[in-house]
This record gives C-alpha cells, sequence and structure tokens, in this order.
C-alpha cells in the first residue's frame, strides 16, 4: 500500500494531496473513499468543521470512550503512510517502559 504523505500543520496533519469534488444542491460534499480510507473515517464518523481564512479544514471528532487502541494505531499508521510490520503488544510496552526508565533515571540524576 503506498502511503499519503503528511504535514504537521499547526496541532495535525496536513495530507499531501489535492482533490476536488463539488457541493450539491443540497449542500453536501463526497470525500473521496481513498480520503477516507487514509484517515481511517467510516459511515458515521463525527466531522468537525473549522472555519480559516479561504476555505474549512475538515476534522473527525474523537470519542476516546469508543476507540481503542489499535483503530488509533491503524488510523496513525495510514495518515503517515507507515505500512510495516504490524507492533505486538509486548513491542509497546517494552517501549513504553524504556522510555519510563530513561525518565526516571534522569529524574534521581536532577
Amino acid at each position: 500500500m503506498r502511503g499519503v504523505l503528511a504535514r504537521r500543520v499547526g496541532r495535525g496533519y496536513s495530507l499531501d494531496m489535492n482533490m476536488q469534488t463539488r457541493v450539491s444542491a443540497t449542500g453536501q460534499i463526497a470525500i473521496p473513499k481513498s480520503v477516507l480510507d487514509q484517515l481511517g473515517w467510516h459511515s458515521g464518523t463525527s466531522i468537525e468543521l473549522v472555519p480559516e481564512s479561504g476555505g474549512v479544514r475538515l476534522r473527525s471528532v474523537v470519542d476516546p470512550a469508543t476507540e481503542d487502541f489499535d483503530f488509533r494505531v491503524t488510523r496513525l499508521q495510514n495518515v503517515i503512510g507507515y505500512d510495516g510490520p504490524k507492533a505486538e503488544d509486548s513491542d509497546w510496552h517494552a517501549s513504553i517502559d524504556m522510555m519510563m526508565n530513561a525518565t526516571e533515571a534522569k529524574e534521581a540524576g536532577d
């Protein structure tokens, strides 16, 4: 799978893809499936419209209570274009433990 390049913009990311769509007579727009897939958006995803000069930014409204960890990781991987192997829980725990130990060691040395 070829990833979409993303660049940091403020607190979020901007996908480097330019696509056009039209506003329907009822005020609706269709978001291309490739964009929906990259962002992990599906039917029922709540979208926030953020007005900006010259346009509007679409941003998903995240409800942490309804998103599990694997979904968040998959969505992040899609946004940054990661197509490597799936990390196992033990890999995540080992990395977090290593960071926590480093932080504790630094704080103890200060």
